[in-house]
């Protein structure tokens, strides 16, 4: 499948699986052997999956490959929060009665890059926290992150969460003093649900197009 739009583009979906016995002829179950597509400058891909339609609850772990900071962040839609770099990781993802979950996901950066944060409404919430949080707050309007990890997380309905974990320094603080930052931010994370939900479904989409109704 050359493109799929899902909240974002996948491009150059590519699928390989076998049907197995179900319950019903009509509702095989699908063996993927292996699934992937090009996302956000990078790839996501899963293998040794099964699906199968009449289960509750269907699980399986994406991984995700050299995905631009930029465009994922773009897509999580996470106020106020931007950066540059590369980072990879896995994606544990759970369908629920067309829901679509994500249980901790990991993601650490490949290299350094910078992060911006700037929100006025983080610096309210957070006026009390003392010199050190300003300081923080500060730092990460321009931040040069030697290590960067990003734990997402998502329940089957309401927002999810973006844990965002940095060490590095911004040249204007301090005189570049170093910090080890936890931001823990809320986004539109369904966005990013509806994309690996998307590629999950897509066999049982296949296999209703191939097998006969009865």
């Amino acid at each position: 499948v050359r493109r799929i739009a899902a909240g974002a583009a996948m491009n150059d979906v590519k699928l390989r699986f076998a049907l197995r016995p179900g319950k019903t002829s009509a509702q095989p179950v699908v063996a993927i052997e292996s699934l992937g597509a090009g996302f956000a400058g990078g790839t996501i891909t899963g293998r040794d999956i099964t699906f199968d339609p009449t289960r509750a609850v269907n699980r399986a772990v994406i991984r995700v490959e050299n995905i631009d900071i930029e465009k994922l962040l773009d897509v999580a839609q996470v106020k106020g929060l931007s950066g540059t770099g590369i980072i990879s990781g896995a994606l544990p993802v759970v369908l629920r009665n067309g829901g679509v979950a994500i249980d901790k996901g990991a993601l650490t950066a490949t290299g350094p890059g910078t992060l911006h944060f700037k929100s006025d409404a983080a610096k309210k919430a957070l006026a009390s926290g003392g010199k050190y949080v300003t300081l923080a707050l500060e730092a990460l309007e321009d931040f040069r992150y030697r290590k960067l990890s990003i734990e997402i997380n998502k329940a089957l309905a309401g927002e999810g969460t973006v844990l965002v974990r940095v060490e590095g320094h911004n040249p204007a603080v301090q005189d570049g003093q170093p910090f080890a930052i936890n931001l823990n931010v809320s986004g539109n994370v369904d966005r990013l649900g509806a994309i690996l939900g998307r590629l999950m479904l897509l066999p049982e989409e296949v296999v209703r197009s191939i097998v006969p109704k009865k």
